[in-house]
């Protein structure tokens, strides 16, 4: 099981996603809200249980799930930053 934003959905998650359904076997995600949001959580959801290496995707209540085996939010947070000013750089 592994947690994050997904907010969003980048090629480094697709690849650690990947990885881990390789060496772990069925891939469970459970996807947290940010506190703003780029995509709805609907999008969010749709977009990574299109993933082949993802076998469920579970929305979560707000909080960061326990059992998780990996948690990506504090990298999906530095992430998603990069993302945003990114875009933002290249509108200037």
């Amino acid at each position: 099981m592994v947690s994050g934003y997904f907010d969003p959905l980048l090629a480094l998650h697709v690849e650690r996603l990947e990885a881990l359904a390789t060496e772990l076997g069925p891939l469970t995600v459970v996807l947290l809200d940010p506190a703003d949001a780029v995509l709805s959580t609907d999008a969010r959801a749709a977009v990574v249980a299109g993933l082949t290496c993802v076998d469920t995707v579970l929305l979560s209540d707000g909080q960061p799930a326990p059992e998780a085996r990996l948690q990506l939010e504090l990298e999906d947070a530095v992430l998603r930053a990069g993302f945003l000013q990114h875009v933002v750089d290249r509108q200037g």
